[in-house]
């Protein structure tokens, strides 16, 4: 039985991540600043050292996340949190000999979060290559599901469906014609467990995504699904992001050498996410 640390374990992906580790024989233990300890802390070094101390693996998860947000404040916290945070991790699994599957993104934009993370990802090869630090990086593109927070951060199906629901008005970024990868929480943690399992896979980053298509689209889905009346309302286009973007992962090492293909399709995804959100609007927590 492997035993594995999940950092950021607490958040929407976290906990998904560690269930699936528990469900496949893997001993699991949470390492969460929202615990509101101090000891679960990742800019803590010694507290990531304690914790990473006696495991196999860690699934580096923990990070500040944010487009504009993260432009217009909180940039030092974001580089202690996704870069010092990080080198933490690094630098435990290298004195105990401990693998690190670094959870990355895709980094095509100069913003904060994207900076940090490209940072996060080189730091992980350097540790790598200069240390031999067995390393992993799986980089997720636009996950979503039942769980996602709604508020700021803003995320599409979070925001797009709890105003669909409550039949306010749906923000769009720019036209609405960018196109990003979608891939629904199970199928994304189910490909980081097959990438770490796989050790042909160690060493560089391994692009995970799914469903492309355009925001509006994605958008429409929701609306159809929901049965809403709301609309799309376009507005000017966020700080760190380009205008009529293209998202899209490369997964051919992911479908050929891991042999891993998502199983979830998008329709049955977004009303599994629906019902969610819908529970929680109708409970008054939204």
């Amino acid at each position: 039985m492997k035993k594995a640390l999940i950092t950021g374990s607490s958040g929407f992906t976290g906990k998904v991540l560690r269930n699936r580790l528990a469900q496949k024989g893997y001993s699991t233990t949470g390492f969460d600043i929202v615990r509101g300890d101090g000891n679960q802390d990742i800019r803590n070094k010694d507290a990531v050292d304690l914790a990473v101390k006696d495991h196999d693996v860690v699934f580096n998860l923990a990070g500040i996340l944010g487009t504009h947000e993260l432009i217009e404040g909180n940039i030092r916290e974001a580089v202690e949190i996704n870069v010092l945070g990080t080198i933490n991790v690094l630098e435990a699994a290298r004195k105990y000999n401990v693998d690190v599957v670094e959870i990355g993104k895709p980094n095509l934009w100069l913003n904060t979060y994207s900076i940090t993370k490209k940072a996060a990802e080189d730091f992980s090869l350097m540790y790598a290559t200069e240390h031999g630090v067995k390393v992993w990086i799986v980089r997720w593109y636009n996950v979503f599901g039942p769980g996602q927070h709604y508020g700021s951060p803003q995320k599409l199906a979070p925001t797009s469906i709890v105003k669909a629901l409550k039949g306010e008005n749906i923000p769009v970024f720019g036209s609405g014609e960018q196109t990003a990868d979608h891939i629904y929480v199970d199928d994304a943690v189910d490909a980081a467990i097959a990438i770490y399992e796989l050790n042909d896979a160690m060493g560089f980053p391994v692009e995970v995504g799914h469903h492309h298509m355009t925001i509006n689209k994605f958008v429409d889905t929701v609306l159809k699904i929901t049965g809403s009346k709301s609309r799309i309302e376009h507005l000017p286009m966020r700080k760190g992001e380009a205008p009529m973007a293209t998202v899209k992962a490369n997964t051919e090492f992911l479908n050929k050498i891991v042999g891993f293909n998502p199983k979830r399709d998008f329709e049955s995804g977004i009303k599994d996410t629906v019902a969610y959100y819908k529970a929680m609007v109708n409970a008054g927590q939204i």
